[in-house]
């Protein structure tokens, strides 16, 4: 592994991590790189040359120490090993090492029987299949699955049909972060429909499962229809209650969390919180590891402005990723923090996480994120009183939006910057906002949007009050 290995995996554990692995018993030349390197955790590590020479070392020598640093941590931190180390490292997103070792661990295969083969191959599937966007390998997946196929006795078409529908529901996800999902959508329905009548005569309760998984994004994402969306997600969690030892704890909890999603989504926002909280208390092992439903939660408690629940789920899931920041779940906790900050009205609270968010965004882009970083940095400018800057940042973010076309007919997300330009107008001339815009506005207080919704009528209000003053 590169020499930086042990150093990342050392940034991202928690203090009680931190603690564990410092009990490890090390002597000689290991306990002093150990050492070294702890000290450098949230910090540069100097070139290769110069700590080797600080350890008085070769460069063989020091690869070969963290080879073993990093076994003796991993063997500390998760005993059990295989796809649950593979699955620990994933949610920690060193998708890298993850990589690393589920290669080392397919070589130690060949003394294992085939049925331990395709068993590990099942796993490993499930696991490296769950990572994030950006790291998703389709490739690597589908060879996961022809390898479990390989091992057993006889080829079961409803486990090919889960595999496919998992996969479709990953394609989902990604056509919707590159936002082509229009593009997308006429294959998507068509494979929905092949899967569909294949599992008339080869049903499951685990690929109906995930077939209905597949259908439930569809009618979410793509082709918006709220009724069949919760029609899925209903077949699902009764496949759940039907078949409890067909489907395990996380499975289980996500269906939870997909329903409260659909709450939220219909904007009965008391209903998702308090769906979100209860799962949150009854399952916080899987929850402590399901950075995207806890950020909805966190959303949801912001649009009811309580903001401590907020402030207090991110301290406890997301402050660990602020202080080591460079992972794709720094920005999904700098938006959250700036979007509390902004909503309580302390926009300078706010500035440091849209900075890092933006920087973090530049490194590995994400549209969704990119217009949501657009959002705070130009609600920030207004709430500071920039009000020239904040219409001027607008108009670049209406033109970077309509590059990439979404301009204000074909989606709304245009219209948080027309409306900022709006309010700016109203205090300035005194101009009323148009009967569309209007409507936007009023949209904006609902679903998805809310947060957002917040923001506007925040900047809204503020924007009267200074029209009044100029009288």
């Amino acid at each position: 592994m590169a020499s930086n290995a042990l150093l990342d995996l050392i940034n991202i554990l928690s203090e009680e991590e931190l603690i564990l692995i410092s009990k490890i018993k090390l002597i000689g030349k290991e306990k002093e790189q150990f050492e070294l390197i702890r000290l450098y955790r949230h910090a540069e590590l100097p070139s290769l040359k110069e700590i080797t020479a600080i350890l008085g070392t070769t460069e063989n020598h020091f690869y070969k120490n963290i080879s073993i640093l990093l076994k003796k941590c991993l063997d500390v931190l998760v005993p059990e090993g295989g796809a649950d180390l593979l699955l620990y490292l994933n949610q920690k997103d060193l998708y890298p090492l993850s990589r690393h070792e589920l290669s080392l661990m397919e070589k130690r295969l060949n003394k294992e029987t085939r049925e331990s083969r395709a068993k590990f191959y099942y796993q490993a599937f499930e696991v490296m299949h769950r990572v994030s966007f950006k790291n998703y390998d389709e490739k690597l997946i589908r060879a996961l699955a022809e390898k479990y196929f390989e091992y057993v006795e006889k080829k079961d078409l409803k486990v090919e049909l889960k595999f496919e529908s998992q996969i479709l529901c990953a394609n989902i996800y990604i056509a919707n972060s590159k936002g082509i999902l229009s593009t997308e959508k006429e294959n998507i329905y068509n494979k929905l429909q092949e899967h569909s009548k294949l599992l008339e005569f080869n049903s499951g309760p685990i690929a109906l499962f995930h077939h209905y998984n597949a259908n439930s994004l569809y009618y979410g994402q793509i082709e918006t229809d709220t009724e069949k969306q919760v029609s899925f997600l209903e077949k699902m969690h009764t496949l759940c209650l039907n078949n409890p030892g067909d489907f395990t704890d996380l499975q289980k909890t996500t269906v939870v969390c997909k329903i409260a999603e659909s709450l939220y989504n219909r904007s009965m926002f008391r209903q998702a919180l308090n769906t979100y909280l209860d799962i949150l208390n009854k399952d916080p092992f899987n929850m402590s590891k399901d950075h995207y439903h806890t950020t909805k939660a966190i959303q949801i408690s912001i649009i009811l402005k309580e903001f401590d629940t907020a402030f207090k789920l991110l301290e406890e899931r997301f402050r660990v990723y602020i202080t080591n920041p460079g992972i794709t779940t720094t920005n999904m906790a700098s938006i959250s923090y700036a979007k509390l900050y902004l909503s309580k009205g302390l926009p300078e609270e706010a500035k440091f996480y849209i900075d890092l968010g933006i920087e973090i965004n530049s490194k590995n882009f994400y549209l969704q994120y990119e217009i949501e970083l657009r959002n705070l940095q130009n609600t920030y400018y207004f709430l500071k009183g920039e009000f020239d800057f904040a219409y001027e940042l607008a108009k670049r973010n209406l033109k970077f939006l309509q590059s990439r076309n979404l301009n204000l007919n074909t989606s709304n997300y245009g219209y948080y910057f027309a409306l900022i330009q709006s309010f700016i107008k109203l205090m300035d001339s005194g101009t009323e906002i148009s009967k569309k815009q209007a409507e936007k506005f009023k949209l904006y207080q609902t679903s998805v949007y809310a947060v957002y919704g917040g923001l506007l009528k925040q900047m809204f209000e503020i924007a009267v009050e200074l029209k009044e003053k100029k009288g």
